[in-house]
């Protein structure tokens, strides 16, 4: 299925490569970034853990597991960061490793990681934290230059089995890749400091999957919304409206007007997706990242349709960027002040 320059397919083996094929149309892009993305349910805490982990193609950006914060307007604490690969960490490049199958890694060996992808499925690992084989869900969203994102870029959510902090855990999350048009790097930064958009999965208790793939890059209205329910074909439009109220961080400096909202309803096409926001935090460091003017993040449940319900298993990630008052009113949207 495509269509505006965004498709909805299976993942390939090539598509792991450094310059996928299915970007030849966006001017050879190459692999720019890739992110790490899941919500962990420890037995013992009543509060989610967030991991993500940042890279791009040489080294690791930075990577950090938050105990996320009470309310969505809450902020984060440490769960694991100094003993996990920062920066300074030594790593491969990301490589491909093998041809039969076609496998593709990034490690390093003080911390500990590896990261390796075939087309059938993927493992993370993390020092002595975690160790997940990570199971895809069917189909893929991808898009070009020409869509409402404007760049080539590829997301997918999936479910992870294995152990958190030696117990067993099964996980639901995600993991995408920036890619850089023409080789311009700029291109992407451009395009990565202004946007809303939030990534849902979930596991229903009849045991069917679902997911939501959902943003918004400059007016409500106007984006990218994408939604899979398993046995059914997935739901691919470029007209999606966001519904909520936003507010001010209360902890945040008084010249700060980041905003960020508690709770919210997605409509496109005939579905409606709905958001209830329960945790928060502002970046996936060890304290709030302050100094990130306009970056907010907010978790939580969600359903789909009118009837709310409860999943299983869930993930969820709303994170806003750019969000200063003045932005988020020329989006069309209202603020609690």
């Amino acid at each position: 299925m495509s269509y505006f320059g965004v498709e909805i397919r299976k993942l390939t083996a090539d598509d792991f490569n450094y310059q996928p094929k299915c970007f030849e149309r966006d001017g050879n892009a190459e692999l720019y970034r890739h992110l790490n993305w899941c919500m962990l349910m420890p037995e013992d805490d009543v509060n989610p853990h967030y991991y993500m982990r940042n890279m791009e193609p040489d080294y690791y950006r930075w990577g950090g597991i938050v105990r996320l914060g009470d309310g969505p307007l809450g902020v984060q604490s440490s769960a694991h960061h100094t003993d996990i690969a920062q920066a300074d960490t030594k790593t491969s490049v990301y490589q491909k490793i093998s041809d039969h199958p076609a496998a593709y890694e990034m490690r390093s060996e003080k911390p500990f990681t590896e990261f390796r992808y075939t087309e059938s499925g993927a493992i993370w690992k993390e020092s002595n934290v975690f160790d997940f084989k990570v199971e895809y869900f069917p189909y893929a969203i991808f898009v070009h230059t020409d869509s409402p994102q404007q760049i080539p870029y590829w997301h997918t959510h999936c479910l992870l089995t294995g152990t958190y902090e030696g117990k067993p855990i099964q996980a639901l999350g995600c993991f995408d890749r920036l890619f850089a048009p023409y080789g311009d790097r700029s291109a992407i930064i451009k395009t990565a400091t202004h946007y809303i958009w939030s990534y849902y999965a979930g596991i229903r208790k009849d045991g069917r999957k679902e997911c939501a793939y959902l943003n918004i890059h400059s007016d409500n209205g106007h984006g990218v919304a994408a939604y899979w329910l398993e046995g059914e074909e997935p739901i691919l439009t470029d007209e999606v409206t966001l519904e909520c109220d936003w507010q001010r961080l209360p902890y945040a400096d008084a010249d700060d007007d980041t905003v960020s909202y508690t709770n919210g309803v997605w409509k496109f096409a005939d579905k409606e997706i709905h958001f209830i926001g329960k945790w928060g935090s502002k970046g996936f460091t060890a304290e709030p990242r302050l100094s990130r003017v306009g970056q907010t993040q907010s978790y939580g449940t969600w359903y789909e349709g009118e009837t709310a319900y409860e999943h299983e298993l869930f993930h969820t990630i709303n994170e806003n960027m750019g969000a200063s008052v003045d932005n988020i009113k020329k989006m069309g949207f209202e603020i609690i002040e």
